[in-house]
């Protein structure tokens, strides 16, 4: 793969999209190659990103045709990400998809606007990260109150040396150190002969990513101030559609289950001398219609199910 000394075509820009969406889904489970992650920067840059030598060529340009290759293959791309929320809704996960491809075609918008914008060649390693990490943080912050599912930096959590650097900023700080990373291949892709020219992006990205390290040994190396109490995280395997249609036969079943499983887990915490300071269950665990006491009122007024059986047994666990 090396970067393109024109626009690309429409079909090259559906090929370079397509091997970074294969690369960024397969980072993330089930199939958790997380590594992937940087991989799958290149060949999306590399979209608007051209080759160098000639200082008096533009170096980045996204014409019409690639934007809508682009777009078509996001939408698959963000379709087969979300296969989970088709049980919940079917034309909402299909505005989503299209949602996050416009965030997408934003980002390499930005990207090659970057790129003609500064006169002295900045490097991949800078621009990229800028580019796409501006638009990850407007839809992931700002637009709706942001959707910050699938970010750059999410898949960093498996290796914690390097996720720790979140703590400094938020999620938003992972994203660019992966971003940079992939920027400064970027560079080696796009630098002329001799490579000098890619020199500067490959030198800050090393430098972000051996900063990010050390801070991370660092943080990990410290005893952390909850240290002696236990955070309870319970996960089940529930279906997605509980959310919307959990039938009452199931619900009856299924929070007996949920109690009986904390419960176990909060005892077995507490013999190994960590009492629990925290359980925390998935949003689709907790079964009713409402945790308002008004809702709960008008079901016991009415006979209704579930009534008050499922806030008594959380309030039982909360209390033993």
């Amino acid at each position: 793969m090396a970067a393109p000394r024109g626009p690309v075509g429409a079909w090259r820009a559906a090929s370079l999209a397509a091997l970074a969406g294969v690369a960024f889904g397969c980072a993330y489970p089930p199939v958790g190659w997380w590594p992937l992650v940087a991989a799958a920067v290149p060949p999306l840059a590399l979209v608007v990103a051209r080759r160098g030598g000639d200082e008096s060529a533009p170096r980045a340009s996204f014409p019409w045709r690639a934007a809508v290759a682009v777009g078509a293959v996001g939408v698959a791309k963000w379709l087969a990400l979300h296969w989970w929320l088709l049980q919940v809704t079917e034309a909402g996960t299909v505005a989503l998809a299209v949602y996050c491809t416009l965030h997408e075609l934003l980002a390499l918008w930005l990207l090659a606007a970057c790129a003609r914008a500064v006169p002295s060649r900045g490097p991949w390693a800078v621009l990229v990260p800028l580019a796409f990490g501006a638009s990850e943080a407007f839809r992931a912050l700002v637009l709706f109150d942001g959707y910050p599912w699938f970010r750059w930096g999410h898949p960093l959590v498996e290796l914690p040396v390097l996720a720790q650097c979140a703590d400094l900023g938020g999620e938003v700080v992972a994203s660019l150190l992966v971003l940079a990373a992939g920027g400064a291949v970027v560079d080696l892709l796009s630098a002329g002969r001799g490579g000098r020219a890619a020199r500067p992006g490959v030198a800050s990205a090393g430098a972000a990513i051996a900063a990010a390290s050390c801070y991370g040994a660092w943080r990990l190396s410290q005893a952390p101030a909850w240290q002696g109490h236990c955070v309870h995280l319970v996960q089940t395997n529930l279906a997605t559609r509980n959310k919307v249609a959990w039938a009452a036969k199931g619900q009856v079943r299924d929070v007996p289950d949920f109690a009986e499983l904390t419960l176990r887990g909060a005892i077995d915490s507490v013999e190994r001398g960590r009492p629990v300071a925290l359980v925390a269950w998935p949003e689709t665990r907790r079964a009713g219609h409402g945790r308002e006491p008004g809702t709960i009122e008008l079901q016991e007024r009415n006979g209704w199910v579930p009534g008050d059986r499922f806030r008594q047994v959380v309030s039982g666990l909360s209390e033993r």
